[in-house]
């Protein structure tokens, strides 16, 4: 057991992004398993290292990432950048979950969303 709570996740450097990660798509599974649509969940990585953590596909795109910062920046979008150049009207938004607590336009259809919202 891993006895986590939210100070926590936040603090403990040993429990850094990767906890974070796998607590966010278990969750979007968990989420997925009930929706009527039945969307499929990727990893996305292109061989220059480009990445996104999740791309959520039904129909359209939504690609996620997960960021252990309170205060994201823009060069956390770049992969979501990439996968919406790389797919076109294809993809519908990009998310960045982050440990803050609002969500923040971060130009067209890409927000920092709080994990408070998952």
């Amino acid at each position: 057991m891993l006895s986590l709570d939210a100070e926590r996740l936040k603090g403990d450097e040993l429990m850094s992004g990767s906890v974070f990660e796998t607590f966010v798509a278990t969750e979007l599974a968990k989420q997925a398993s009930w929706s009527g649509v039945r969307p499929a969940l990727f990893h996305f990585r292109t061989q220059k290292q480009q990445e996104v953590d999740l791309v959520i596909a039904a129909g359209k795109l939504v690609g996620v990432e997960v960021k252990k910062t309170a205060s994201p920046t823009s060069g956390d979008f770049r992969g979501l950048r990439h996968l919406s150049a790389q797919t076109g009207k294809n993809f519908l938004r990009g998310i960045v979950f982050y440990t803050g607590s609002t969500s923040v336009a971060f130009g067209p259809n890409l927000h920092a969303v709080p994990m408070s919202a998952l």
